[in-house]
């Protein structure tokens, strides 16, 4: 009895295995666009760093080496800094925050 016990639980490690084994496999998404050798600043204060960036529906999907991924373009920042966006402080349009608290037009 406990032998059929044995070979039971192997025969549903082994279902569980081949189950899990095609979702660990698969690739990632393709990037829709993927910035290289910038400078990047993230805004929390800290210094520039190298790396790439992986864009996907319009949002950053990655920061790392992304040498080996997939994408559908690919633009060389060159050493130049790439930031994720700037904040206009310096606009005369105090009242703008009245009219959507969220600030779309300080975001450039």
């Amino acid at each position: 009895m406990e032998a059929s016990f044995g070979l039971r639980r192997t025969f549903v490690l082994l279902i569980v295995v081949a189950s899990v084994c095609p979702l660990l496999a698969q690739t990632p998404a393709a990037f829709d666009l993927v910035i290289t050798n910038g400078h990047i600043m993230d805004g929390t204060g800290s210094p520039w760093y190298s790396g790439d960036i992986g864009i996907r529906d319009g949002r950053i999907a990655a920061i790392g080496n992304l040498a080996t991924a997939s994408r559908k373009r690919t633009i060389d920042a060159g050493g130049k800094v790439v930031a994720p966006g700037f904040i206009d402080m310096l606009g005369q349009s105090e009242l703008t925050i009245l009219v959507d608290p969220r600030l779309p037009s300080k975001i450039c």
